[in-house]
This record gives structure tokens, sequence and C-alpha cells, in this order.
């Protein structure tokens, strides 16, 4: 700064000197005009003095020449006397002429070097001739009258023209020399005039200067003071003087962020951020107290008061409650969702309405507040400084402490009236319905009292999440009291459905989300609890077995517990969690189904009674057929893959993880399938009895067995027709039993033929007999050690599988594999 005030001392310096200097060169002007203006003067004094001339017309001038002229022929008639006028000058005229005539022979006859040689003879020769004229000017003069006059005044004129030549040429310089200064002085003005104008343009950019540094000077000087105001602990944001405040800060940060390569505006942009936090601070604890200062005045209201829904006290306080009219508790406000009334839900609108009339009433005492704090960032850009999270918690906190015990009190108001009439289900409707009417009434009041735009995306999400954590322990302490998996299974449905409805609020979803999974999470431990206690430990009781026994499978309800429970279980799972959850939870409830499937097959067998061991087979096939028509209705696979850590090898300090897999379906139609074959070689070998070494009995014992197969197989059709319904499925069953049984009748017919032939043939009986025993076909089957199944004695498998070897060794082999493709009818 100092540089550039003795900068200006200097310009001022150089401007004084260039205006003297101008004064000198105009005074040396003026010297030389005043000058010039003399010898003008006396030049024309000097012409003055001539004479006045007449000038004469040609003809006059002609006359005049004419008459001079006239006389001279007389006066010049004599000769002129050169020789007197010589001797009167002091020599002859004939000395003078023999000297010239010889000089003039001498100079003819010599050469030109000889006159260079002889230069005095031919100055004798000029002065003699210059006296000839002299004398003849001389006598010229005296005898022309008024000719010596004449030339007296020539010589005059000549004489005053020479003078008039000389002023002239005086002049002439002088006047050269005046355009010489004048030349130099319009150069020097014209030096002067530029450097005169550098100068005042250097002098207006030292103003300009000086005008920018007294601004500088005053924006550092405001910041200060700026800084000592924010410093002030006596400053409020009511006052009037803080708008103003907040106005000149942002004005003055613009400017050092402008002006950043000053060396100290690092230094007061840090005091003035400081400043400005400060001042931010204070406007901030302002708006914060107003919004927790409307908080108190509705809660304390008599409306928010009577918004609460009371229930009857004791038996104890009802003469108290009598007495007393202010104590008596009531429904003062009507739910929403009771009875489907839609009157009910705008009673809620209309008291959320009137204790928000109340908050933002409170609130407008102070918009001023909140304009300015919405004025700071209107220019949409970051504002860090401001740090506005403070306020819109406060403002959050104080919605939720106003709305969230209201939400809360009427939800657990509508699960204390008649909770057994009130489902899980019903309770996600109401509680969704009652969110919505808070969450449209919590815009209303947000859009009255903020009116920027993008407040609401910044708060509103949070605003939702703090009432959703009220109604959400609600719902979560009726949720802990459920244990039926169906309405749990509902609960689920009942959200899900809430969730995509195109009129459901979109904040909500996230609410519904933490529903969901809680849901899930119950119905996760109850079905855990369900599988120990009803699949693990569903199995057959003894009046089942009974029932089992005489009756069959009437219906779906004749079940064993663990595979009803099964069935249902897989019902409520499958749409209620992700299929990887349910995965694990089918896999395990069909392996133990299965586990008391078998169980049921061993116990029958066991039982007192005919084909024990048949029944009890048919009875696990009509178990695994209904189980594998429930898993049909899954789409997908039901795979578990389980891993485990094989210590096996640990000695060679190698440690391997083994993983296996297992899919429930395919375990089922495995167990389909070994238990049809089981079925269809039992009910061969039932069926079969009778015709057990047909080789050794006579024609009317093998048409009395023949019988009695009948009988038998007609006896398996109606036993089987007890235990599986369907008859494409008894079809399929028996269709491998009939062929072989055809089978064992063609071979027992060809027995009796030959039987027949040898009793024609008396003499070959014995014989015959013999090669017929011998080479009867291996698929005969022989008396031997069989014995008829089912005699009601304990240990009837044991029997069953006997003759269930003994079949395989009689039974044709071409029947396996078309036995085996039939079972996969099944």
């Amino acid at each position: 700064m100092n540089c550039l005030f003795s900068g200006g001392r200097w310009m001022v310096h150089e401007c004084l000197y260039a205006f003297v200097l101008l004064s000198l060169s105009l005074s040396l002007f003026t010297s030389f005009f005043s000058l010039c203006v003399c010898v003008c003067l006396h030049v024309s004094e000097i012409v003055g003095s001539f004479p006045p001339v007449v000038m004469l017309s040609d003809a006059e001038f002609s006359h005049r020449l004419d008459v001079a002229l006239a006389q001279m022929p007389k006066i010049f008639q004599h000769a002129i006397p050169f020789s007197d006028r010589m001797l009167e000058l002091g020599g002859s005229l004939l000395d003078t002429t023999v000297r010239f005539g010889s000089s003039m022979n001498r100079a003819s006859s010599l050469s030109p070097a000889v006159e260079l040689r002889d230069p005095q003879k031919e100055q004798e020769a000029q002065a003699t001739e210059e006296m000839l004229r002299e004398i003849a000017k001389a006598e010229s003069e005296s005898r022309v009258e008024g000719l010596q006059r004449w030339l007296e005044r020539a010589a005059e004129g000549r004489r005053m023209g020479e003078q008039c030549l000389s002023v002239f040429n005086d002049l002439s310089s002088c006047l050269d020399s005046m355009c010489d200064v004048t030349a130099a002085v319009q150069e020097q003005s014209n030096l002067l005039s530029s450097n005169a104008s550098a100068l005042m343009v250097r002098k207006t950019k030292l103003e300009m200067v000086q005008e920018e540094l007294e601004r500088m000077i005053k924006h550092f000087t405001r910041i200060e003071v700026l800084t000592r105001e924010a410093e002030n602990p006596a400053l409020s944001a009511n006052s009037t003087r803080y708008p103003s405040m907040l106005q000149e800060m942002e004005e003055e940060m613009q400017f050092l962020s402008r002006n950043q390569n000053f060396l100290s505006s690092k230094v007061y942009a840090t005091r003035l951020a400081l400043a400005q936090q400060r001042a931010f601070q204070c406007l901030k604890d302002a708006i914060v107290e107003s919004v927790r200062s409307a908080q108190n005045v509705t809660v304390g209201s008599d409306v928010y008061r009577d918004a609460f829904y009371r229930r009857q006290r004791g038996s104890s306080n009802d003469a108290a409650n009598t007495e007393d009219p202010a104590l008596k508790t009531t429904t003062i406000l009507p739910l929403p969702g009771v009875d489907g009334s839609s009157d009910a839900q705008k009673a809620v609108s209309d008291a959320l309405r009137r204790i928000n009339a109340i908050f933002c009433e409170k609130l407008s005492e102070k918009a001023s507040l909140r304009r300015m704090l919405e004025a700071i960032g209107g220019d949409g850009e970051s504002k860090d400084e401001v740090n506005d999270n403070e306020i819109f918690d406060a403002y959050r906190e104080s919605r939720v402490l106003v709305v969230g015990p209201l939400l809360q009190n009427w939800l657990e108001a509508w699960c204390s009236v008649d909770a057994t009439a009130k489902p899980m289900p019903k309770l996600v409707n109401y509680l969704n319905s009652l969110m919505k009417i808070a969450l449209a009434s919590e815009k209303e009041v947000f859009d009255e009292i903020w009116l920027r735009e993008e407040f609401s995306a910044r708060v509103f999400q949070q605003l939702v999440a703090g009432l959703s954590n009220e109604v959400y322990h609600v719902f979560r302490s009726q949720l802990l009291q459920v244990d039926e998996l169906e309405e749990l299974a509902r609960t689920i449905e009942e959200i899900q459905w809430e969730n995509t409805r195109q009129d459901n609020v979109a904040e909500l979803s996230e609410l519904l989300t933490k529903l969901i999974q809680d849901t899930q999470e119950r119905l996760i431990f109850r079905t855990s609890v369900f599988l120990r206690q009803s699949i693990m430990r569903g199995g057959p009781t003894k009046a089942m077995l009974r029932e089992f026994q005489s009756d069959g499978v009437k219906s779906d309800d004749s079940y064993i517990p663990a595979l009803s429970n099964c069935v249902a279980l897989l019902r409520i799972l499958y749409p209620s969690l992700e299929f990887s959850v349910f995965s694990v939870f089918a896999e395990e409830a069909i392996h133990c189904a299965l586990t008391q499937m078998q169980e049921l097959a061993r116990l029958m067998s066991q039982q007192r009674g005919e084909n024990t061991a048949i029944k009890g087979f048919m009875c696990q096939l009509c178990h695994l057929i209904h189980l594998r028509e429930e898993l049909s209705r899954i789409d997908e696979n039901i795979t578990v893959v389980e891993k485990r850590i094989d210590l096996s090898k640990i000695a060679q300090r190698r440690v391997e993880i083994v993983q296996s897999s297992r899919e429930s379906k395919k375990d089922v139609e495995t167990e389909i399938k070994v238990c049809c074959e089981r079925l269809v070689q039992m009910l061969f070998s039932v069926v079969s009895a009778p015709l057990s070494g047909v080789a050794r009995k006579k024609t009317d014992e093998i048409r009395d067995a023949v019988s009695a197969l009948e009988q038998n197989w007609t006896t398996q059709k109606e036993l089987i027709r007890l235990f599986i319904p369907n008859a494409t499925t008894r079809e399929v069953l028996l269709r491998p039993v009939r062929a072989r049984i055809d089978e064992l009748l063609r071979e027992t017919d060809s027995i009796q033929q030959q039987q027949q032939q040898q009793q024609q043939q008396p003499e070959q009986r014995n014989e015959g007999g013999t090669k017929t025993v011998v080479s009867a076909p291996a698929s005969v089957p022989t008396a031997g050690n069989s014995i008829a199944p089912g005699q009601g004695e304990d240990g009837g498998t044991a029997e069953l599988l006997q003759q269930e070897t003994e079949r395989q060794t009689t039974m044709p082999e071409k029947t396996i594999p078309s036995l085996r493709g039939d079972l996969d009818l099944v």
C-alpha cells in the first residue's frame, strides 16, 4: 500500500513538471510571436517611407518613353571625347588605344598558354575598359537632362530595395525560425498532451486503486465487526440484527472466496467461518428450542390427552369413578379397522389434524427462523457449515414423541379389546391403515412447516422409521404370543399382500419388510418346535393300527399324525419362507415322515391277524403316494447340501470337507419303488400259496388249489381297495402280480395235462411220474417247506421273506423286467 502511495506522489510530480514545461513553451512561443509582429511593423514603416508610385497605363508610358527618347539622337550626335576625359583622368587616349590595340593583337597572336602566363596585362585591359565605360557613362549622364536625378533616385531605390531585401531576408529567417519553433512547440505540445493523457489515465487508475483499496479495507473491517458480533454471548437469532448479519457474513465469505490471492484471505476466512458457525449454531439452537416448545405445548394440550384410548379400571375403583366424572374412562376415539367402518379412520384423521394444528400454530410463531435456515442454502449448494442434521433430528424426535405414543396406544387398545377375535392378519391390516393415515398427516405437517422440497427427501424417511418403531414394538409383542403356524403363515401372506398393493405408501415398505422378517423368524422357531413335537413324535398309535388293520385308510384324516403334520407344514411353509429355508425344514419333515411310515409298516406287520405284513406295506404305500401328491405341488427340487469335516485322516495331518446332498422327492420315489416291489412280491406269495408243491399234488388237489388261488386273488384285490382308493394305482400294482399268476396257472395246467396222460397209460405211470418229477420245469413251485403266510403268528415277516426266496427260485426271470417297469408307473 505504501508503494502505491509513493507511486502516486511520483506521478503527481511528473504532472507538475510537464505543466511547467508546457508553460515555458507557451511563453517562448509568445515572445517569438511578439518579435515577429515587431519585424512586420518595421517593414511596414520602411515601405511606407517610399514615395507613392503612380501606376501608368501602357499608352501613357509609351508616350513618355517616346518623348524622352526623341532627344537622344540630338544629344548624342557628337562623339564622346574620350581623349579629353582620359587626359583629365591622367592619361592619353592614344596610349590607351595603342596599348589596348597592341594588347589585342598580341592577345590574338599568342596562344592560350601565353595568355595564362600574363595576367597583369589582362587586368590592365580590363581596367582600361572599365575606365572607358565610366567615361561613357559620365558623359551620358551629363548630356541627358534629369538622368542624374533619376539615377540618384534609382540608386536610392536600389539602396532601399537592398535594405528591404535585407529586411525581407531577416523576416524570412525569422519566419523560418518561427516555423521551426512552431513545429517544435507543436511536437512538444503533442508530447505533453500524450503525457497528460497518460497521466490522466494513471491518475484515474490510481483513483480506482484507491477506491478498491478502500472497499477492500471496508470488507476486512466489516469481517472484524461481524466476528465480534458473533462472539457476543448475547447474540440471539430472534433479534432484528441477526438476519442482516447472516446476509453480511454470506457476502463477505463470497468476497474472500473471490479474492483468495490476498495474504490475509485464509486468516480472515477462518475467522469468518468460525463466526458463521457460531451464528448458525445460535440459529439451530433457536429452531430446536421452538420445535421442543411446540412439542411440549402439544403434549400438554387437552386435545392430545383426550385422543388416548382409556381402558376401564378395576372394580375397586368403580365407586371413585362414579363420583368423579373426570376419571371415567371410555373409548373417546373410534379405532380404525373396527367393523370395517370408514368413520373410524375419519375420526383418527380428525384427531391427528387437531393435534397437528396445535403443533403448527406454535411453530408458526418462529417461522422466520426456519425461513432463514432455508434461505442459507437457497442456491442449492451444499452447506457443510450449516450442518442442519441436528435441527431435523430434533424435529423427527418431536414428531415421534407426539404421534408415536398415540399410534402405540391405539394399537394396544385394538389388541386388548376382544383379543381372541383379533388375529394377527387383522392386526397387520389395521396397522397398515393406521400408518397410512399417520404418514399422510405427517406429510401435511411437514409441507406446512418446511418450504424446501429437498428437506422432505432427507427427513421424511427417517421420520417414517421412527413412527414405524413405535408400532413395531406393539406388533412384536403380539407376535411373540402367537404359536399357531397357520396364523403366522396368514400373517406373512397378509403383509406381503399389503406390501404389493398399488395404493400402498412407498415409505412403509421398509416397515412391512421388517414385519415379514420377524414373522418368518417366529414361524421358523415354531416350525422347529413343531417338527420335534408333532412330526418326530407323530408315530401311529395302537388305535390307529387297529383301525388300519380293520378298515384301512378311509380318508385324508386317517393318515398318521407325522404325515398329516408334514403335509400341513409343507403347505404352510412353501408360500411363507424363502425356498432355501423351506428346503431345510421340508427335507427334515419328509425324512421324519418317511421314518414314521417305515415304523408304521413294521408295527402293522407285528400285529395279530391275517395279512398284517401286506396291510402294513399297503398302508405305507398309501401314505407314500399321498406324500408324493403333496410334493408334486412344489415346482422345485427339495435339495439339502450337507458339509461336514472328515477327521479320519487327521493322523496324517489332513482334514477334508465332505459334501453330500439329499433330494427329498427322489427319496420318496425310492421308498415308493421299494415298497411296491415288496408289496408285489408279498401279494404274489400270498395269492400263489395254494399252488405250492403243485407237482406232487393230484388233479383234484390242483383244482382245489386253483380255486383257493382265485379266492386269494379276490381277497387281496378287496384288501388293496381299502388302502389304495385310486383304481389306476391298483391296476398298476396288480398287473405284474396277475401276469405272474397267469404264468403259474399255465404251468399248473401243463402239469395237469401230464398227470392225465399218466393216468391213461398205467404201464408207464411210474416211469412217467418219475420223469415228470425229475423233468419238472424250474418255474414250477415245490411244496417243500413253503408255509402260507399270515397265520396270526409273530414273525410273519420271516415267513414272507422265506416265501419270497422260494418264489425267486421258481419264478421265470423273464417276468422280473416287466415287474419293475410297471412299478415305475405307480
